[in-house]
């Protein structure tokens, strides 16, 4: 990510502990839940789909780089609080965003510009992680009489599948990382 960052002249800021603690707290929590043990008679329906949170990431282009901000504060315009620093939107540009419908709200009430405006760093990086992994699958098929490489190229593959979704889950590290 800072490497996909630094080229396009972003600034990653690293929050000192007091920022941290300043920061708003989290307004939705995920909740999961664990299913019951039990023989079920009725069918059970069960959907997997491939790198769900990062294609989510990339389909509405989530990233700190396309954040416009929560809804709840866009009354404090041009400045706009984003985690422990705050930025600047011009309100001709914004207007001009609003006017072209070329935002995304998210289920959480946070405004993100779509690809058309600024594609993020976030779905750049993901897109590119995912694609990798897809060539080095490929290359597992190509060698399935390999024993050794298809090993390497397995390991390689669930490790690209973990990056993948280790950045998704970090997305909301709030006071345990940059994010």
């Amino acid at each position: 990510m800072l490497r996909m960052t630094r080229k396009e002249n972003y600034v990653a800021p690293s929050p000192s502990p007091v920022q941290r603690n300043r920061m708003a707290a989290p307004e939705c929590i995920a909740l999961t839940m664990e299913p019951e043990s039990r023989l079920y008679t009725d069918p059970v329906l069960v959907l997997d789909f491939q790198s769900l949170y990062p294609s989510v990431v990339i389909a509405y282009n989530y990233c700190y780089s396309t954040c416009l901000g929560k809804i709840s504060n866009m009354d404090h315009l041009p400045r706009m609080p984003l985690g422990c620093v705050g930025y600047e939107i011009p309100v001709k540009a914004l207007k001009d965003i609003v006017a072209k419908r070329e935002y995304h709200i998210s289920p959480a009430g946070v405004a993100f510009v779509t690809s058309k405006v600024r594609r993020g760093i976030l779905p750049r990086m993901l897109d590119e992680i995912l694609n990798t992994r897809i060539m080095v699958k490929r290359r597992m098929s190509m060698y399935k009489n390999d024993p050794a490489l298809t090993k390497l190229l397995d390991a390689r593959q669930l490790a690209l599948k973990l990056i993948a979704n280790v950045t998704y889950g970090y997305t909301s590290a709030n006071w345990s990382g940059r994010m």
